[in-house]
């Protein structure tokens, strides 16, 4: 400071000096620590005592010693002022003790800087100890980091089964402690754990999830201090399981026995194999399920599987033993397998034996039905040794039958023989109508004893069949042509047919005759005869006929009976047609033009003749043939011969065509001519279209034209030689609004006074004057000028000097418009009042700036990672004219830019925080941070969390505008300790600028022991309860929400038998079966369950949970009601039909051991066709047509759902009814007419009846004549054959003295299983009688005649009539003479002339009597 100082004396007047005093003071100013007032420091644990920290020094900016003297003194608690010492004068801070004394990670150190002057300040120094200074290392060192084991399935729960090596070089806690992690999948950790030691562990069953056969363990080894090995350790587990079950060698064991086998006798041995590997997995034991009196009569040896006699079999009389052999693995839970075992006791010693093997019989296809056969040598005998009936009595049965002819066998007819008990060979159903030819029967003969014995051969009866075979002709039809004009005599043979029989040798069968049946087209009879030969001969001239074709049948038939036959037809044609057409002329020729349509007659008409007489045979019609493209367009009328054009000429290019014609007449077999008319057409055509001489064309027109102006003269010519197809007319196609175009003269007119577009393009056509013309096309361009006025600019005009400027920021987007210039256009024409701009510079705006021809300016290039803070654009307009108007003067845009220079700048970073586990989400975390950025227009500030590690998963920042991180996510959920939260506060370019800090916090966690939820736990299961399967569930809490404070392990406290039984997943407290309960009897166990948690140390919960489990047993044997059970049902019933309903059931109150399932066991072809299902329904299965049998019988298992299982069997049987279908006939009734002298035994009519049965005897048919009072005339005088049906006489109906005419009665079938047709056949049989006798008309009579007359010479004719109708009025004549005439006269006899046939001339007899 400055002070002025006067002085003064005492005179008068006084007298005075001043002068002036400066003082300067010197002031003592604070000494500071450099911001942010704080240091921090990272040593290691093993830091060596009394070396150097860290130094930490303040300034001082006085000059004066008096005030810069500075000295530090340290603010501590009680544990840093023991490890840290500070040096008061350099700021040095020394470690004065081992860091191993304390376990803090982090000290903070209050430094005080004073000066001389008193004045000071306070920095913190933050020492940061890495406690934890070495990874945990994986033993040996180098690896390998992987192992493999085998585990058995059955491992108890907590056994070790494999001790990771492990070590940790640091020197304390939890630096040193070592944790283990499963890392791999959620099954791996599910079924093992790692405990603080590197024991690998069981925690649940490996039984439970049998379809894992490995697990990889991926291990990861950490300290409690989070550092992590550098490895992973790979522990793959192979679980060893019990995979198969064992499988018997056999899957059922038969043996017989004698019943005088003693106790203890071995009777067989089953045996079973089990493919594990694992010993106590392939350990087989073996047990016996049986009924009491199986139970009481065998035993099985567990360890081999013997079955042995347990006492003595004479005390049963059981003769069949139906057992269950059960072999069982050492697995847990075990597998087994099932063998069934059958034992028969036999009683029966001896099999019956035949006498002799072979037998033999011949017989007739005709052979009666159940008539016994003669066998040769003899009967079928066999004989049995046993001294006792029924094992001595011995019966017989047919086995199989083969049917053959050659080694060709008919399966089908194998029924039709029969075998009795006794021995007897019988026809089961009528040979007549079948193939076979042999049949060898296959008998078998067994004796009565139980279980019956049978002979140990067939015996074999071979019986030969001789058939009758039917002839046949070698075609089935003949066709034969005669003349219209041929004549009957012997030796006109129209054609031979001819047959043959195979019935060589066998006189019976095989002589042939031939017949004309009076059936066909043209009445045949009357004019054919057919001779013993088969020679077809003429009997009646066919020329005064109309029809040209018989048609008939030939039926040969041989002698048999019944009688064989074949048949053929046989077609005779007559032929009539005799000429063909012919042309006259043959060459024809015209011309015509392309356009005749079509359907228009040529002009050219071909002519045809024929000679024939009478039609169709002289009637003609024309075809075209010939070249395909003359018969593709023209056509001849069928009838009149006219050419005619079939389809447009235009649509071809040929101009001559040759059309060949055909004429044929109408016969059925038309004649076609031999020659062909030939008719050239030739065809006059358009070929050439117009051609423009002076299109395309560009032209110019004024603006100014008017309505009428010649625009232009189109001119085309055309090549054609003749009209209408060498004519041009002219047209337009567009443009016709304003424009026209003479057709004639080609002149383009204008049509309007107003032109608005600057070119008008018109499409010209010129066609010549054909139907369908050829056309041309060409374009005729006819500019007009418009363009009259240059571009004006509006903004920026002339009033801103052409000059305008805008500022945008570096961040300026590609799609909003930077600036907008606007320029106009006089002109009323586009394009020439359309402005567009054009950007001429300055330096490079070009390459950043565009102009749209809208005249918005945008950014084309992005401003940012650029400098530039202004650019200039020089813009032109120019109009759409061609070439372009430009306006008088170009503008300048001035384009200023805002950059983003600064980035923000933290103002107080914050370093660390403190907040407990339990903090709520949302919930903040410190202070809030700030950041300032000094740019303008880039200052607002947002904040982010971009790390580190997992921090941003349990933190945010809610408001990026505010930097206050709060909690994202409860941090309960993980086992962190410390979070490194790394803060991004960037501005609003683009790119953003940032700066970045980082914040630790601290987590304080908190423990809870666990509390078990379900204090008691009661279950009730069966004793059959599947082993490693959860049965019940101990339930408890944790409050702790981090692992692993809140991982809860569950430990069973059991007395036996409970503890032998029962075991505990410790992860889930699932409570489940590990040993078989069959092998214990109580009902009840109870155990106790403990809940701890894996916190360190771990905490048990206070109570335990009490868990009883109560077990319900099987003892009750499952059993059928309301049995007998019988069905009968016809053998048609259809496959999955319900037959009958077996009931069964268990007293047993639980399920599994109420629960019964029902399955058949036997016996013999039961199982074929019938199937049992689970609800006890016996059903349909297969075909029961396919099997003869009428019983079945069906053996059924119940067995409850225990284990081993209880079981009761009984019998259903089941009646199959075979004959099911009645015959019925085929007609109801039948009429025939038959001559009263009909020969006897000769069958005139069949009656016939089916049998929908399918198999013999039931569906073999047999006829007899009704006994009813209504046929019994009938059956006096007609007969049916019983097998065929055939009816023919009994006796002679002429020997009825009532004449009757109409004889009625009714035919009965039987099947071969007795049922009889619902309906009888009604037959009628009208019988044709002869009742008048024949009546001379001119006898007696004289007749003269000379004694030289000649031999042959007719010398009379008689004539006689008989008025019975049919063959009885057909009268034939013949002499019976008296004396010698009748070697003298002969009589014919169909036209009654008798002639003369020896000489009279020297004879002296006048007088002959003839007798007619």
């Amino acid at each position: 400071m400055v002070i002025a100082v006067t002085v003064q004396d005492s005179g008068v007047p006084t007298l005075s000096a001043s002068t002036t005093v400066t003082i300067t003071v010197v002031r003592n100013t604070v000494p500071f620590f450099p911001a942010p007032k704080s240091k921090t420091v990272n040593i290691l644990n093993s830091h060596q005592i009394n070396t150097e920290v860290t130094t930490y020094t303040a300034t001082d900016n006085d000059n004066e010693p008096q005030f810069n003297q500075v000295t530090y003194s340290m603010v501590t608690d009680t544990t840093s002022g023991s490890l840290f010492r500070l040096d008061s004068n350099s700021g040095r801070i020394t470690l004065i003790s081992s860091l191993t004394a304390d376990d803090a990670s982090q000290y903070s150190l209050i430094i005080v800087a004073r000066d001389n002057g008193g004045l000071s300040d306070t920095g913190t120094v933050v020492v940061n100890v890495n406690r934890n200074n070495f990874d945990p290392q994986w033993l040996p060192i180098g690896g390998p980091y992987s192992a493999a084991i085998s585990v058995t399935e059955n491992r108890p729960v907590l056994e070790t089964v494999y001790t990771l090596s492990t070590q940790d070089l640091d020197i304390q806690e939890p630096g040193n402690t070592r944790v283990y992690t499963i890392l791999s999948t959620a099954s791996a950790s599910l079924h093992f754990q790692v405990t603080g030691q590197g024991q690998v562990q069981i925690i649940r069953s490996l039984a439970i999830d049998r379809s894992v056969n490995q697990y990889v363990l991926t291990i990861q080894l950490r300290d409690g201090g989070n550092r992590v090995a550098a490895q992973q350790f790979t522990l793959t587990i192979n679980i060893i399981r019990n995979s198969n079950p064992p499988v018997f060698f056999d899957t059922s064991y038969y043996k017989e026995i004698e019943e005088t086998l003693t106790v203890g006798s071995s009777i067989l041995q089953v045996q079973a194999s089990d493919q594990d590997p694992e010993l106590q997995f392939r350990t087989i034991s073996y047990t016996l399920l049986a009924n009491t009196a199986g139970n009481n009569l065998f035993s099985m040896e567990p360890g081999t599987g013997i079955i042995r006699v347990k006492s003595a079999l004479t005390s049963d009389p059981t003769v069949t033993f139906n057992m269950v052999a059960v072999a069982t693995d050492g697995g847990s839970p075990s597998q087994s397998a099932n063998a069934m075992v059958t034992i028969k006791v036999n009683r029966n010693r001896n099999t019956p034996v035949w006498n002799t093997l072979n037998y033999q019989a011949t017989i007739l296809e005709t052979q009666a039905v159940d008539a016994p056969l003669t066998l040769s040598p003899g009967a079928l005998t066999a004989t049995d040794s046993d001294a006792q009936p029924p094992n001595n009595q011995v019966n017989y049965r047919l086995k199989a039958v083969v049917a053959r002819s050659g080694s060709t066998t008919y399966p089908s007819e194998q029924g039709n023989f029969a075998v009795s008990s006794s021995g007897q060979v019988t026809v089961r159903s009528p040979l007549n109508g079948l193939t076979a030819t042999t049949y060898e029967l296959l008998v078998e003969a067994y004796d009565l004893g139980d279980p019956s014995r049978i002979s140990t051969s067939n015996a074999t009866v071979t019986v030969d069949v001789q058939r009758n075979r039917a002839p046949s002709f070698p075609s089935s039809s003949y066709a034969f042509t005669m003349r219209e004009d041929a004549t009957v005599t012997p030796q006109t043979i129209i054609g031979q047919v001819s047959a043959t029989d195979p019935d060589t040798g066998i006189p019976q069968f095989n002589t042939l005759s031939y017949a004309i049946e009076s059936l066909g087209v043209g009445s045949p009879t009357i004019y054919f005869n057919i001779d013993s030969t088969g020679r077809i001969t003429l009997r009646n001239l066919v020329g005064g006929i109309s029809q040209s074709e018989f048609r008939f049948l030939v039926r040969v038939s041989d002698n048999g009976v019944p009688s064989l036959s074949d048949e053929a037809v046989v077609t005779i044609t007559i032929n009539r047609n005799l000429w063909a057409p012919a042309f006259s002329p043959l060459n024809y020729a015209v011309t015509i033009q392309e356009n005749l349509p079509a359907g228009s007659e040529t002009g050219v008409t071909v002519s045809a003749t024929d000679q024939d007489i009478n039609p169709p045979n002289n009637q003609i019609e024309f075809s075209a043939i010939g070249d395909q493209t003359a018969v593709q367009y023209f056509d001849v009328e069928a009838t009149s011969g006219k050419v005619l054009v079939k389809q447009p000429l235009y649509t071809a290019t040929a101009t001559q065509y040759q059309l060949n014609v055909r004429v044929s007449d109408k016969a059925e077999n038309p004649l076609i001519s031999q020659q062909t008319a030939t008719v050239t057409i030739t065809v006059e055509r358009n070929l050439f279209a117009p051609v423009f001489q002076n299109l395309p064309s560009i032209q110019s027109l004024p603006r100014t034209s008017g309505v009428g102006f010649n625009v232009f003269t189109a001119f085309a010519n055309d090549s054609d030689t003749k009209s209408p197809f060498n004519v041009v007319s002219y047209s337009l196609v567009s443009g016709t609004n304003e424009f026209s175009i003479n057709p004639t003269t080609g002149v383009v007119t204008l049509q309007t006074n107003s032109l608005s577009q600057a070119e008008y393009v018109l499409t010209v056509e010129a066609r010549d004057g054909a139907n369908i013309p050829r056309r041309t096309y060409s374009l005729l361009t006819l500019k007009v000028d418009s363009n009259l006025a240059k571009p004006i600019w509006v903004r920026p005009g002339a009033g801103d000097s052409y000059a305008a400027q805008v500022t945008i920021q570096e961040t300026q987007d590609y799609v909003t418009s930077v600036y907008d210039f606007q320029a106009s256009d006089a002109d009323n024409v586009s394009p020439y009042n359309t402005v567009r701009y054009v950007v001429e510079g300055e330096g490079n705006a070009p390459s950043f700036f565009t102009v749209a021809d809208n005249g918005q300016t945008f950014l084309k290039t992005s401003l940012l990672q650029r400098t530039e803070t202004q650019f200039v654009l020089l813009v032109r307009a120019e109009d759409g004219g061609n070439p372009p108007r430009q306006a008088d003067n170009k503008v300048r845009l001035t384009i200023n830019i805002i950059r983003n220079n600064n980035a923000p700048q933290w103002q107080n970073p914050m370093t660390s925080a403190l907040i407990s586990q339990q903090a709520a989400v949302g919930q903040a975390v410190g202070t809030s941070l700030l950041a300032i950025d000094s740019d303008v227009t880039f200052n607002v500030v947002r904040y982010e969390i971009i790390g580190d590690g997992n921090a941003g998963a349990f933190f945010t920042i809610p408001n990026p505008s505010v930097g206050q991180i709060t909690v994202a996510n409860s941090l309960a959920s993980s086992s962190d300790l410390i979070y490194y939260i790394r803060v991004r506060a960037y501005d609003n370019g683009v790119p953003a600028k940032d700066n970045v800090t980082v914040v630790t916090v601290t987590v304080e966690r908190n423990n809870f022991a666990p509390e078990i939820t379900t204090p008691n736990v009661a279950e009730r299961i069966p004793e059959t309860q599947d082993l490693g399967v959860t049965i019940a569930t101990v339930r408890a809490q944790d409050r702790d929400t981090q692992a692993p404070h809140n991982q809860i392990r569950f430990r069973l406290f059991a007395t036996q038998p409970a503890s032998d039984y029962f075991d505990l997943d410790i992860l889930t407290g699932n409570l489940y079966v590990k040993r078989e309960l069959t092998l214990d009897t109580a009902t009840r166990y109870q155990m106790l369950v403990q809940a701890y948690d894996m916190g360190s140390p771990s905490k048990t919960s206070a109570t335990n949970a009490t868990v009883t489990i109560d077990v319900y047993r099987n003892s009750q044997t499952p059993f059928f009601t309301g049995g007998p059970f019988n069905a009968n049902i016809p053998e048609t019933t259809v496959v999955g039909t319900s037959v009958l309903q077996v009931n069964f059931g268990d007293s047993d109150t639980d399920a599994p051991f109420n629960t019964v399932t029902v399955s058949a066991i036997g016996d013999d072809k039961a199982l074929t066709y019938f199937r049992l299902e689970s609800n006890g329904r016996l059903v349909v299965n297969s075909d029961l047509t396919a099997d003869a049998d009428t019983e079945y019988l069906m053996r059924i298992l119940a067995r409850d759902g225990g284990s081993p299982s209880r079981t009761a069997t009984t019998v259903a049987t089941i009646t199959v009814q075979r004959n099911i279908n009645n015959p019925a006939f085929e007609r109801q009734s039948y009429n025939e007419t038959i001559l009263e002298t009909r020969q006897l035994g000769l069958s005139f009519l069949q009656v016939k009846a089916t049998d929908n049965d399918r198999r013999a005897p039931y569906n073999t048919v047999r006829y007899s004549i009704s006994s009813d009072a209504g046929s019994a005339l009938g059956a006096q005088y007609f007969m049916v054959d019983e097998v065929t049906g055939n009816i023919s006489l009994r006796q002679s109906p002429m020997l009825d003295n009532a004449r009757t005419v109409d004889y009625t009665f009714n035919v009965n079938a039987v099947d071969g299983g007795g049922l009889q047709a619902t309906l009888p056949a009604s037959v009628r049989v009208t019988v044709i009688r002869n009742t008048n006798a024949p009546v001379f008309t001119n006898l007696p009579r004289e007749s003269l005649i000379n004694h030289n007359t000649s031999v042959g010479a007719t010398v009379y004719t008689a004539a006689a009539t008989d008025p019975d109708p049919g063959v009885f009025g057909q009268l034939t004549y013949s002499l019976t003479g008296d004396g010698d005439s009748r070697s003298v006269f002969a009589i014919n006899p169909n036209s009654g002339a008798i002639t003369l046939q020896q000489s009279v001339f020297q004879g002296t007899t006048t007088l002959y009597t003839v007798i007619l």
